[in-house]
């Protein structure tokens, strides 16, 4: 088998002619590096689009989980805030009640008894404003059957 002999000229560093000597089968092995090395270029690219896009699902499945155990939170706070809203309504007499400017979903205005008001109040301005309240005026608080009520 008869290799060809190929001679490509370069200037070197003080403008001598420096020949190199090329084969094929110089060439055939530089060719088969080059598909090498593209075919795990290839690979390498492949597998960090995949990862890429793999963490984007990951991310969006975290968010909706997220989001659903945020909702089951914030219905477990409305919930805890209402029986404390009932249970903090005990009274004994018209003194003991005081009325809290409120938010949704309690309603515009929550009496309650005056030794619980601070917590209560705390509780509702940290719950989130679930919708917008059309109130009326309110005169004051009563105790009613042993309850603060509002009196409007």
């Amino acid at each position: 088998m008869a290799l060809a002999v190929e001679k490509i000229y370069v200037l070197g560093g003080y403008g001598k002619i420096v020949g190199r000597v090329v084969s094929k089968r110089n060439t055939l092995c530089l060719y088969n590096s080059m598909r090498k090395f593209l075919f795990l270029a290839i690979i390498i690219l492949g597998s960090f689009i995949g990862k890429v896009f793999w963490q984007g699902r990951n991310s969006e499945e975290k968010n909706n989980e997220l989001a659903l155990n945020t909702t089951v939170d914030l219905q477990e706070k409305r919930n805890s805030i209402k029986n404390q809203i009932k249970q903090y309504a005990d009274c004994e007499s018209d003194a003991d009640c005081e009325v809290i400017d409120s938010k949704c979903p309690f309603g515009c205005y929550v009496a309650v008894n005056r030794d619980k008001l601070d917590e209560i109040k705390k509780n509702i301005e940290e719950y989130p404003n679930e919708c917008e309240n059309s109130c009326r005026l309110k005169r004051g608080t009563k105790c009613e059957d042993k309850k603060c009520k509002v009196i409007f």
